[in-house]
Formats: C-alpha cells, structure tokens, sequence
C-alpha cells in the first residue's frame, strides 16, 4: 500500500503520482483527507478532486481507501474545525483535565461530523474507508475518558456514584470493579461510534468497507474488543480492516 495526502497532488503533478505508485508497485493506494471540516465551495472543491483520484487509481486496477481522522491527534483545530467541533465535549483524562482537542466519541456532535465526511466519500466513490490511529481514547500522554457521559456509563455498571478520584485510584492495586467498569465504558463509547458510522455507510452503500489503524492502547487499556470493533466496522459480508502498527518517522 502507498499513502500520500490529496492537497498534495495536483492536476500538474497527477501524472508524476501515478507514475510514482507504478514504480513502487505497491498492491494498493490510499488516500489521505483527515481533519476535513470544510464547507460550501471549498469543501465541494476537495470532493471533487477526491473523486477524479479514486477513479483515477481504480481505473488503473489500484483497490484505492481514502484514509481520514475520527477522534482527533490533540493538536490545535484548524478554523473549519473549530466551527465544526470546537465545543464538543473533548477527552478527559484521570486527573479531570482535558488535556488536548481531541473529541469523546460519545458527543453527538462529532458522530455527525464524521457521518457527513463518510456520506460524501462514499457519494465520491470510496469502497473503503480508513480510519487513522487516533481512534483511541488514551495514548496522547493521559488516559481518558472521565467526561460525564463517560462518567454515566461507569455509574450505570456499578449502580451508583462514582468520582473520577476514585476511577483514578482504581488502577492501582488488584484488579477491583471500578477499574473494570471504567475500561468497559470506554470500550463501548468507541463502539457506539462504530456502530453508528457503519449504519450511516450502510445507508448510502452496504458494500463499502470501513476499517482503522492499529494502535498499542487499542489492544489493552481501550476496553475494547478490538475483533468485535473490527467486525462492527467492517460491515456484514466484509472482511475486517486493520492496518499494523508503523509509520517511518516513529524511531
């Protein structure tokens, strides 16, 4: 698989890419659009442009993913994110701070956000889509999440009342019920999200295939069951979509 970012290609150097993948013979092309909160021209601009370059690489025999964020890395918002998903109700980690931008998957807000991008890929032609390794809620320097959706499915386990102090504590020592309750609700939260994307791409097209990079917290302190994640968001009838671990600037 090659990846190389839309804004970099052009009508000028298309010609030189595709010449490029054919060189690397690479079995596959993915192309990257993350942080895509544009609208009006601009937006229908970069849609186009989506679109020529999956028929483009799928003319030329290329299965071509478009590869795009979800949560978010935590650094700064761009201005048509800041509109977008500015106040949504970002991670918080164990000491009741949110420590970057990035967003909890349990706010409506961002379920809408990256329902309206994977609507438009699929309309531009997409047959896969890949989400980046930040569909995690922990792994930027802190555990997350505490928020008080968060808060609500760990009390809903534990019937009755929990603290983030006392979520905080719970990772030290034996294995105890808060802890459990804590990494199950985060597991859940990642899974409403799958959930809810894999029905909005069934809507438009069933067959498309939706998929996510790998990440070391995805596999332990996520609560998830990274098979059954992997399943939901592939789609019934799809084989399941993982990208591995790895890029060449992590030394």
């Amino acid at each position: 698989h090659v990846q190389f970012e839309t804004d970099c290609v052009t009508e000028a150097n298309l010609a030189q890419f595709v010449a490029d993948v054919k060189a690397s013979q690479a079995d596959a092309v993915q192309l990257a659009l993350c942080c895509f909160a544009e609208k009006g021209e601009a937006r229908a601009r970069k849609l186009d442009w989506l679109g020529k370059l999956i028929k483009t690489f799928d003319d030329l025999g290329y299965p071509t993913a478009v590869w795009t964020s979800s949560l978010g890395y935590g650094g700064g918002l761009s201005p048509a994110e800041q509109e977008r998903i500015g106040s949504a109700q970002k991670l918080v980690a164990l000491d009741g701070q949110s420590h970057s931008t990035a967003v909890c998957p349990l706010d409506p807000a961002l379920g809408d956000y990256l329902g309206e991008n994977l609507r438009d890929f699929i309309r531009c032609g997409a047959k896969v889509v890949l989400y980046d390794d930040e569909w995690i809620q922990t792994g930027r320097g802190h555990i997350c999440c505490v928020c008080p959706r968060h808060l609500a499915l760990v009390e809903r386990r534990l019937g009755r009342k929990v603290t983030v102090e006392e979520i905080r504590k719970s990772f030290t020592g034996a294995p105890n019920a808060v802890r459990t309750a804590f990494l199950d609700a985060n597991g859940e939260a990642s899974m409403r999200l799958a959930r809810h994307l894999r029905a909005v791409a069934d809507a438009v097209d069933p067959s498309v295939t939706l998929g996510v990079c790998a990440t070391y917290t995805l596999f332990d302190i996520e609560g998830l069951d990274v098979d059954a994640f992997l399943t939901v968001l592939a789609g019934k009838g799809h084989r399941k979509l993982l990208r591995a671990s790895g890029a060449p600037y992590w030394q």
